[in-house]
């Protein structure tokens, strides 16, 4: 079964929200109450209840009076080496917490509650718990629609296309091919450089400051952290552990 992948392209995004109503609704999550916040961004952050959701940021370029509105879809990336896999069964011994699926979708199953500080191996900051014992909650991938031939419920209801989907060699060639349509028009078009070793592709018009907390949304302790580094800390911690089993 070949790897999927979804296509996020920011030149398209109008940020009508579409991807999280059809979200809530396959998953069957409550709605959270919230409050007006004076930005677009509502809810204001992932929780158990929000697996997704588009990210607002507004920048003032240089001295001028120009403004630029950027829109970002905020979700697992599902890492095609994830590090929350590898935390979860390497340091913290816990089996089957975290699946790859032959899709490329990485799902948590009950064995996610077992797993201590699960959030903190994720770089993106996704994984979120309801309390303490309780199984994580993330993007799925949808999981159970994508094993049944059909398209992620998101991607289904992005009434612009910004959302693609595919199997994940066809998609990143895709990326490669918008990216050279609009460069004429957004001279700081690029692919997020963790295209590569993520199957959530984003194709941005602008430069990655621009976007509300790109590399690590709502996770503070390991915010200036790289995925790649990230590994490297799960290698040198199982490593270590081997060491003291000698």
């Amino acid at each position: 079964m070949a790897s999927s992948a979804i296509l996020f392209d920011s030149s398209k995004c109008t940020a009508c929200k579409g991807c999280q109503v059809a979200c809530k609704t396959w998953n069957q999550d409550k709605f959270e109450k919230t409050a007006n916040s004076g930005s677009n961004q509502n809810p204001p952050a992932l929780s158990p209840l929000t697996r997704t959701i588009i990210r607002f940021n507004e920048t003032d370029v240089d001295d001028t009076n120009k403004i630029i509105w950027t829109f970002l879809k905020d979700s697992c990336r599902h890492c095609v080496t994830p590090p929350c896999e590898a935390y979860a069964n390497e340091v913290c011994n816990v089996s089957d917490a975290v699946r790859i699926t032959d899709y490329g979708a990485v799902v948590y199953t009950a064995n996610s509650a077992k797993v201590k500080d699960l959030g903190d191996a994720c770089p993106y900051g996704v994984p979120k718990q309801e309390k303490p014992g309780a199984p994580y909650v993330k993007c799925t991938m949808c999981f159970d629609r994508i094993s049944n031939g059909l398209k992620p419920a998101c991607v289904t209801a992005c009434p612009p296309n910004a959302l693609e989907f595919g199997p994940r060699d066809e998609i990143i060639k895709l990326a490669k091919e918008r990216l050279a349509k609009i460069k004429d028009r957004y001279p700081d078009a690029h692919l997020h450089d963790d295209y590569e070793d993520v199957s959530v592709i984003y194709l941005l018009t602008h430069k990655n400051e621009t976007y509300q907390n790109l590399v690590c949304a709502d996770h503070g302790k390991i915010r200036t952290v790289s995925r790649r580094d990230f590994l490297k800390q799960i290698k040198l911690a199982r490593r270590i552990t081997n060491m003291l089993n000698v």
